[in-house]
């Protein structure tokens, strides 16, 4: 599946269809037969939003909800979780819909794509493409106000550094 457009929100419920297999399985293993039903397994909710990810979790004590920005994730790739898809990674951790299987496959290319792009996008490395879009619009700015000046016939007044108040003057007394 491709990725969501930029600006779209939108949201996954994930539950691993495994949690209540391994928690019954250790509950009876270690004589905590309660571990079925307590905590229980575990839902995640994510959102991703244009800015940022919201991954929230609840069992049946607990709900946590984090705000993750694109640029803070850290890297997220496809996992095999005990041979079966997951995704995640990084600050995000692993999450694994249902049975991790084939049909799960295109949920989690879509969810991947889709963070990889934004982070791309939002982090490092899309802060050092808009500065350098900005410089190119500043440069085509000055050429043009050159332009201007010359046709006008203005002079151009020296240049004074930022450091120096106004007023004052650079040559010494």
């Amino acid at each position: 599946m491709a990725a969501l457009p930029d600006q779209e929100t939108k949201t996954y419920h994930i539950v691993s269809s495994w949690e209540p297999i391994v928690l019954c399985l250790a509950g009876a293993s270690f004589g905590f037969p309660c571990l079925m039903c307590f905590p229980g397994p575990t839902t995640h909710e994510l959102t991703l939003a244009p800015e940022e990810v919201i991954l929230t979790s609840s069992n049946t004590c607990t709900t946590a909800k984090r705000r993750l920005p694109y640029g803070e994730l850290g890297g997220v790739d496809k996992v095999q979780n005990c041979g079966c898809d997951a995704f995640g990674g990084g600050s995000l951790g692993v999450l694994q819909p249902g049975w991790g299987g084939a049909e799960e496959a295109p949920l989690i290319s879509e969810i991947l794509a889709t963070l990889k792009r934004r982070q791309q996008s939002r982090g490092d490395q899309g802060q050092i493409q808009r500065a350098e879009e900005a410089n190119v619009r500043m440069q085509r700015l000055e050429s043009k106000l050159d332009a201007i000046i010359k046709h006008m016939g203005v002079s151009v007044p020296p240049f004074v550094p930022a450091s120096v108040p106004i007023g004052h003057s650079t040559k010494g007394s």
